[in-house]
C-alpha cells in the first residue's frame, strides 16, 4: 500500500501543469526562427548606424617606407625650381616671392642606394552627392522597419502553431476520457447481458455483439492514449521541453462560446498585416534605389585636408611636414547610355515590387474573407454539435428503456450508444476548431503581435 502511494506521488510530481499563456511564452523563448528574426533586427539597426556615418568626415592615415640597397643609378634633374627644403618652407610661410631664389640649373648625381619614407593623415568630407547618402539612410531605416515586421510575422506563426498544439492536447485528453467512459458503458452492458444470458433471458449471440463492440472500444482507448502522448510530445517540442514530459493543460473546453464581431476585420487586416507592410516598404526601398542610381550620374563635390611628410635620401632629407587643403568636383559627362539603362532597371524593379504588393493585397483580402466565413462556420458547428449531443443522448436513453422492455434489439442499443459517443466527439472537434480559428483570425487581421521591447 505504501509503495503504491509512493508511485502515485511520483507520477503526480512528474506532471507539469501549463496554461495557454505559459505554452506561448515557452515556445516564443525557445523558437530558433524567432531568435533569428531578433538577430536580423539587430543587424538592420547596425546597418542604419553605418549608413548615418556617411554624413561624417572620414579620417585615414597611410605610411610607406622603402629601401633600395643596390641602386647604382644616375639621377638627372633639369633646371628650374627645385623642390628643396628652403623653397617649400618659404611657400609654407606664405613667402611665394622667395621661390625665385631657388632656381637651379640642371644637375645630375649618381646614387648607390636610396631610402624613401612617406606618411600622411587625411580628412575627407563629402559636400554634395546628389542625394545618395540621404537615400541610403532612408533605405537603412526602412530595412530596420521591415526586420521588425518580419519579427512580428514570425511571432504570429509561432503563436498559431502553439495554440493548435495546446488545444490538440486538450482534445486528445477529452477523447481519452470519452473513450474510457464508452468502454465502461459497454462493460456494464456486457455484465448485464451476461446475467440475462445465465437466466435464459438472452441468447449468447446478443451478448457476443456487445463483447465485440467492447473489444473495439478497448482498442480505441489505446489509440486515444497514444494520440494524447503524441500530441503532448509535439507541444513539448514546440516549448523546448523534454519530449516525454507529462504536460497537462489547465484549460478546459467550454461549450458556451461568445460569437465574435467580424465587421471590421477586413479594414483592420489590410491596415495591419505584416506581409503587406513589408511589401509596401520594399516598394519604398526600390524608389529610393532609383534616387541612388540617379545620384551616381550627378555632380559630386567634397573637400579634404591632409598633413603629409616625405623623406628621400639625398633628395628631400630636411623637408618639413606639409598641410594641404583641397576641393574636388566630379561631373559625369558621357557613359554610353549607361545611366539610362540603370535607371530603367531600377524603375522596372520598383514596378515588380508594386505588382507583388497589389497581388498580395488581393490574396490577403480573400484570405480575410475566408477566415471570417470559417470562424462563423466554426461557431455554427458548435451550436449544431450541442443539439446533436442532446438529441443523441435522448435517443440513447429512449433506446435503453425500449431495450429493457424488449422493444429494441441489442444492435439498436449499441448503435444508439455509438451515436451518442460520436456526437460528443463532434462537439469536442467543433470547440477545438473554434479556438484555433480565433487564433488564426487574430493572425489574419494582423493583431497577433508582440511588444518589441520584450523581444
Amino acid at each position: 500500500m505504501v509503495a503504491a502511494l509512493l508511485v502515485t506521488s511520483t507520477a503526480v510530481k512528474a506532471q507539469t501543469y501549463v496554461s495557454l499563456e505559459d505554452c506561448r511564452e515557452q515556445a516564443v523563448a525557445y523558437n530558433k526562427d524567432l531568435k533569428k528574426a531578433a538577430l536580423q533586427i539587430a543587424e538592420a539597426e547596425s546597418n542604419l548606424k553605418v549608413a548615418k556615418k556617411a554624413y561624417l568626415p572620414s579620417i585615414e592615415a597611410s605610411a610607406t617606407a622603402m629601401h633600395i640597397p643596390n641602386l647604382n643609378a644616375e639621377l638627372n634633374m633639369p633646371g628650374g625650381f627645385l623642390p628643396t627644403a628652403e623653397s617649400l618652407e618659404a611657400a609654407q610661410a606664405g613667402n611665394f616671392s622667395g621661390m625665385s631664389d631657388v632656381y637651379s640649373p640642371g644637375m645630375s648625381m649618381t646614387m648607390d642606394k636610396m631610402s624613401l619614407v612617406a606618411a600622411d593623415v587625411s580628412l575627407i568630407q563629402p559636400i554634395y552627392t546628389g542625394g545618395k547618402i540621404n537615400a541610403i539612410n532612408k533605405q537603412a531605416k526602412i530595412g530596420q522597419e521591415i526586420s521588425q515586421e518580419n519579427y512580428q510575422l514570425t511571432y504570429s506563426d509561432i503563436i498559431v502553431k502553439t495554440d493548435q498544439a495546446y488545444w490538440n492536447v486538450i482534445a486528445a485528453r477529452d477523447g481519452v476520457a470519452l473513450s474510457k467512459s464508452y468502454l465502461e458503458m459497454l462493460t456494464d452492458l456486457e455484465e448485464q447481458m451476461a446475467d440475462m444470458q445465465e437466466v435464459g433471458l438472452l441468447p449468447a449471440s446478443e451478448k457476443l455483439r456487445v463483447s465485440v463492440q467492447k473489444n473495439q472500444a478497448e482498442l480505441n482507448v489505446v489509440k486515444a492514449e497514444n494520440g494524447l502522448t503524441l500530441a503532448t510530445m509535439f507541444l513539448n517540442q514546440l516549448m523546448g521541453a523534454k519530449l516525454k514530459q507529462e504536460t497537462v493543460p489547465t484549460d478546459e473546453l467550454n461549450a458556451t462560446v461568445a460569437k465574435m464581431d467580424l465587421n471590421d476585420g477586413l479594414t483592420y487586416g489590410l491596415s495591419n498585416r505584416q506581409e503587406l507592410k513589408m511589401m509596401d516598404k520594399q516598394v519604398e526601398i526600390s524608389k529610393l534605389q532609383e534616387q541612388v542610381v540617379r545620384a551616381d550620374y550627378l555632380p559630386q563635390a567634397g573637400v579634404s585636408a591632409a598633413y603629409m611628410y616625405a623623406y628621400a635620401t639625398d633628395v628631400a632629407e630636411d623637408l618639413a611636414p606639409i598641410a594641404l587643403l583641397s576641393g574636388q568636383v566630379n561631373i559625369p559627362v558621357f557613359h554610353w547610355g549607361e545611366r539610362k539603362q540603370k535607371m530603367r532597371v531600377a524603375k522596372l524593379q520598383t514596378e515588380q515590387h508594386q505588382t507583388d504588393y497589389e497581388q498580395a493585397f488581393d490574396m490577403i483580402t480573400l484570405e480575410i474573407q475566408q477566415k471570417s466565413l470559417a470562424l462563423e462556420e466554426a461557431y455554427t458547428a458548435i451550436q449544431i454539435a450541442k443539439k446533436g449531443v442532446a438529441q443523441a443522448k435522448e435517443a440513447m436513453e429512449e433506446t435503453q428503456y425500449s431495450f429493457e422492455a424488449d422493444l429494441n434489439t441489442t444492435t439498436d442499443l449499441l448503435n444508439a450508444k455509438a451515436e451518442y459517443q460520436n456526437a460528443q466527439y463532434q462537439l469536442i472537434g467543433a470547440l477545438i476548431d473554434y479556438e484555433t480559428q480565433k487564433t488564426d483570425w487574430a493572425k489574419t487581421t494582423g493583431t497577433l503581435v508582440r511588444p518589441m521591447d520584450n523581444k
